[in-house]
């Protein structure tokens, strides 16, 4: 995911300087409120790209069968430009593994440009409870950014509500961008299942896949690009679509020993769109994901 770094306006500085600031403070302001909009971008750009992994992953894994299951071991249809390969000790037996080879850059349909591997190894049906998998990458780049770590997703069973739970843990997470620049991720996140349990690819075909909707909520932390440590908590379950690449709706605090406030991060109220909006003190600004 990309975000775009906002910049102050001189009308804004003006502003500042016309309620009694020093040019030199306002020149700090300006500069810490930048800083902190570039943290909370960084964090969210490496947040969103390991979500994205993930759907591609789950998306692939219910066509397999029974929706959460593996039933042979031939190659799989060629979905989102992979070439998918399932394979296991026996039939009918776990764990399975399953390779998605983007090989050296295909376009996925929405135009996200991708290439290397991604293996997922899974311990038993997704909707088991206790099932695990894993997904690990090889020279994995999503968009010109290679990721690497280890991302591990355990079943918990269903809650109160009859809704599927799962445990969301990122290890050892890394995205680094052409330039050699580099921000780290590691989280621990609750998912709930909220729409879309009780359709499946096969008996509902890809509208069975695409109406899922999950809520996300936990914490994660990491470093961004210019080596800010950051700890994000989340104060409104973060809403993820497959329909949708984007995060749809929200509430993030992110906080850094750099800035004595939290930035906040608002994805907004369920639109479909690249928007979100930061509030740092007083200050709110739109960013484009």
């Amino acid at each position: 995911m990309r975000k775009s770094i906002f910049s102050f306006s001189a009308a804004l500085l003006a502003g500042l300087l016309f309620v009694g600031c020093s040019p030199e403070k306002v020149l700090d302001q300006s500069n810490d409120i930048a800083d902190a909009a570039e943290t909370a971008s960084d964090f969210a750009a490496v947040e969103t790209a390991f979500e994205e992994v993930l759907d591609m992953v789950e998306k692939e894994a219910k066509q397999q069968g029974d929706l959460n299951g593996f039933v042979s071991t031939e190659q799989a249809e060629d979905r989102s430009c992979a070439e998918v390969t399932i394979s296991r000790a026996a039939p009918e037996e776990f764990p399975v593994t399953m390779t998605m080879d983007f090989g050296t850059g295909c376009s996925l349909s929405d135009g996200r440009l991708v290439s290397g591997i991604i293996t997922a190894v899974f311990t038993d049906k997704m909707r088991e409870s206790g099932a695990v998998f894993t997904l690990n990458f090889t020279e994995f780049v999503l968009d010109g950014r290679t990721i690497s770590g280890t991302k591990t997703v355990t079943n918990n069973g269903l809650n109160g509500n009859g809704q599927l739970t799962f445990t969301i843990e990122v290890a050892n997470g890394l995205m680094v961008y052409p330039n050699g620049d580099e921000v780290t991720f590691i989280s621990t996140r609750n998912r709930t299942w909220v729409e879309g349990q009780d359709t499946k690819f096969e008996t509902d075909g890809i509208e069975g896949l695409q109406d899922d909707v999950w809520e996300i909520d936990g914490t994660a932390s990491g470093k961004s690009k210019k080596g800010t440590a950051y700890e994000v908590t989340t104060t409104s379950p973060i809403r993820s679509e497959v329909a949708c690449r984007w995060i749809t709706a929200g509430v993030i605090e992110v906080s850094t020993d750099a800035f004595d406030k939290d930035i906040v991060i608002d994805y907004g109220n369920g639109t479909c769109d690249d928007q979100a909006q930061i509030t740092f003190g007083l200050i709110q600004r739109d960013i484009t994901l």
